[in-house]
């Protein structure tokens, strides 16, 4: 057997166990890491008027604040959305940024920095 065989046998095995740690590695990230780091999936923003108080739920060691919102997206149709998160000052104005379905962030803004359209249905609700 020549030294080029070997090599590029050699070299076949590797890019064998590579692409099987790869997909192995692949499985183990949620599906939600996965949009968060794809910079292929579109990024979707909508906006949520803190109206009620928060639930406490247990997050491992730690408590978390728990809300159900109603959200409306930049499409103007409204959705109820729950997501955890720090306590929140009532009648604050959110900015949610999802990926897929997943919340990635969310930032407190002031009233004019939403859309007039969607402020006005967040102003009634």
């Amino acid at each position: 057997m020549s030294t080029s065989s070997k090599v590029m046998g050699i070299l076949a095995i590797c890019i064998v166990l590579l692409s099987i740690f790869l997909f192995g590695a692949l499985m183990m990230i949620s599906d939600q890491e996965l949009a968060k780091l794809n910079p292929f999936v579109e990024e979707k923003t909508s906006y949520v008027r803190v109206e009620s108080l928060s639930t406490d739920t247990a997050v491992g060691l730690h408590t978390a604040a728990q809300y159900t919102l109603p959200v409306w997206k930049e499409d103007r149709n409204m959705n109820e959305t729950t997501f955890l998160g720090t306590k929140l000052r009532e009648g604050a104005y959110l900015k949610l940024t999802e990926k897929k379905g997943y919340l990635i962030s969310y930032e407190e803004v002031q009233p004019e920095d939403i859309p007039e359209e969607i402020r006005i249905h967040l102003e009634e609700s």
